[in-house]
């Protein structure tokens, strides 16, 4: 019996430990991939370095300036929006009932050869449709408003700022007034700004961006601007 008993006492520990040494090993090392390939290589997203490189479709429109009619019309791709009560590049948060709209936007010439002068976010209004909120006034004062029955439209807080390069990484920069007019856009370059706009609570759906340049000339005088739906994430 003593024999017998000893051998069962050696066999409960023999599975004891094969137990232990074949288990998961624990929470302190993450999972593989298995087999003996390796883990995967992470994807990759290159980010994009020209205007030509960025997706969507552009807005394209001859653009206001301070310093003369530009010769050049610009092109215009929005890069992403965001919501916020408050922006450190503007001199105030919003008001009581509102929220702030971030609209970055990448901008090009349209002519390859020809340099834009002066441009800004001036140029690019945000409207809605008056059903969306029927009880609240339009705003005033928008720059260079598209007058189209239906619609509200808001100006950008920044009308004029500085450029980032597209290459660089703009999301990290804090834009603000800048009423020296040195944001020229040379050929084949593509810088960013941003737009900041005021958009009442009430306001609920979609929203769209719309080019408002100074100027048109010949047949275009008889054509609207150009607009655009925006992608939005979800409202605070």
């Amino acid at each position: 019996m003593r024999t017998i008993r000893l051998v069962t006492i050696a066999a409960a520990l023999a599975l004891a430990g094969t137990a232990c040494g074949g288990g998961s090993g624990g929470s302190t090392s993450p999972a593989g991939t298995g087999g003996g390939n390796g883990a995967a290589a992470p994807e990759t997203t290159e980010k994009p370095q020209t205007f030509a490189d960025l997706p969507g479709e552009a807005l394209t429109f001859q653009g206001s300036s301070r310093v003369g009619v530009n010769k050049a019309k610009v092109s215009v791709k929005v890069l992403k929006t965001d919501w916020t009560d408050n922006y450190t590049g503007h001199r105030k948060p919003a008001p009581a009932g509102s929220t702030f709209l971030k609209v970055y936007f990448a901008a090009a010439s349209a002519d390859p050869a020809v340099e834009v002068e002066d441009f800004g976010p001036r140029d690019l209004n945000v409207r809605w449709a008056t059903s969306q909120a029927p009880s609240v006034p339009c705003p005033t004062g928008a720059a260079n408003p598209i007058f189209v029955t239906g619609y509200c439209h808001a100006s950008s807080e920044l009308l004029h700022t500085s450029l980032v390069p597209l290459a660089n990484d703009w999301t990290m920069h804090i834009f603000a007034t800048n009423y020296s007019p040195k944001a020229n856009l040379k050929p084949g370059e593509a810088g960013v700004t941003m737009g900041l706009y005021e958009i009442p609570d009430a306001v609920k759906g979609d929203l769209d961006v719309c080019a408002s340049g100074m100027y048109k000339t010949g047949s275009e005088k008889e054509t609207g601007w150009p607009c655009q739906k925006l992608q939005l994430p979800p409202r605070p």
